[in-house]
C-alpha cells in the first residue's frame, strides 16, 4: 500500500488480514486497482462501494491492451 498511497493508516491487524485507510491521490480508481492486483484475488474494497469494481476494471483494461498489442487472446 505505501507503494501507490499518500498515507497509510491500519485500522485492524488480524492474523490472517488487515484492514487499512488510504489516502491516494488521482487517478484514485487506478491507483486503487493496481493495489487490489498486486495484492492478490482476495484483496478487497471494504469502504467507499463505488471502487469495490476498479481492480477487475483495471485488469479488463490491462488484458485488452494486451490483446491488442499482440494480436494473441489470452488462453
Amino acid at each position: 500500500a505505501d507503494m501507490y498511497a499518500e498515507s497509510v493508516t491500519v485500522v485492524e491487524d488480524g492474523e490472517l488480514s488487515v484492514v487499512l485507510d488510504l489516502e491516494l491521490l488521482p487517478p484514485v480508481r487506478h491507483r486503487l486497482g493496481q493495489l487490489l492486483l498486486a495484492s492478490g484475488p482476495t484483496a478487497r474494497v471494504v469502504d467507499a462501494v463505488d471502487l469495490a469494481d476498479c481492480g477487475a476494471e483495471l485488469a479488463r483494461a490491462l488484458l485488452e491492451h494486451h490483446e491488442r498489442s499482440t494480436g494473441r487472446r489470452p488462453s
